[in-house]
């Protein structure tokens, strides 16, 4: 974990999958959502990370970052809760 004064940025708990998106595409390394990162702006507190493309040329891709999305939607999700 990395931590400054305006950020925290948490290291991706999903490296066997990484491993796997990998050895699917080693072009989709542009993609990986390696990080989820909350940071201070104007006030507000926000959390953030990178979805994957569903939508490239390689089916196996695509099936694994729709379902790598949802794992990401949920931990952001789960950060925000009040």
């Amino acid at each position: 974990m990395t931590t400054t004064s305006e950020y925290l940025i948490l290291p991706s708990q999903y490296q066997k999958l990484e491993h796997r998106v990998l050895l699917m595409s080693p072009h989709a390394v542009r993609f990986m959502p390696c990080n989820i990162v909350t940071y201070e702006f104007n006030g507000k507190t926000i959390v953030r990370t990178h979805l994957m493309p569903t939508d490239t040329d390689n089916p196996e891709l695509n099936a694994f970052a729709e379902k790598m999305n949802i794992m990401l939607k949920d931990i952001v999700d789960f950060a925000v809760e009040e």
